[in-house]
């Protein structure tokens, strides 16, 4: 049996991608100090040219060395990579219903439809929509949509 490891949703994260700092004058690999429960902390930041000019910035987590999105601060007051706290990413723990239900929401968010699950009935084309990516569209959420209706069906919910 697969053993499930969980991300505990809880952990504070450091993410780049949200920090307000300007990276034009950093090195090729520098760090960033910071204090939190006051005690200091030290990232590496490392970047890497882009094809058309400029840099990607990245986060250096202290034990693989890797460079990362995002760094959790562990319940120890570590920050480490996803992979060094062996965590995991919350959908892979979904089960096939939720995957499922999930995948019928993402298509009917991008059509512009309501996103409750109980409402599969087809509504029609946004009007800023080309009538081939409404179509391609409308046979995803099709074929998407019918296991979830059939369990919920089963279910007795529908």
């Amino acid at each position: 049996m697969k053993r499930l490891r969980v991300l505990d949703t809880r952990l504070p994260s450091i993410d780049i991608r949200y920090l307000n700092v300007n990276f034009s004058g950093f090195g090729v690999y520098d760090f960033l100090t910071f204090k939190r429960d006051g005690k200091d902390f030290q990232i590496g930041i490392a970047r890497t040219a882009l094809n058309y000019g400029g840099f990607r910035y990245w986060l250096q987590c202290d034990y693989c060395a890797r460079r990362v999105v995002e760094l959790f601060i562990t319940q120890k007051s570590q920050i480490a990579c996803r992979h060094c706290i062996r965590a995991t990413y919350e959908s892979v723990n979904e089960s096939t219903l939720h995957r499922q239900n999930r995948a019928v929401r993402t298509v009917r968010a991008r059509l512009g439809w309501e996103v409750d699950c109980l409402s599969y009935h087809i509504m029609q084309r946004p009007k800023s929509m080309h009538s081939t990516t409404f179509n391609r569209l409308l046979t995803r959420h099709i074929d998407k949509s019918a296991p979830v209706i059939a369990r919920l069906k089963w279910a007795g919910w529908l």
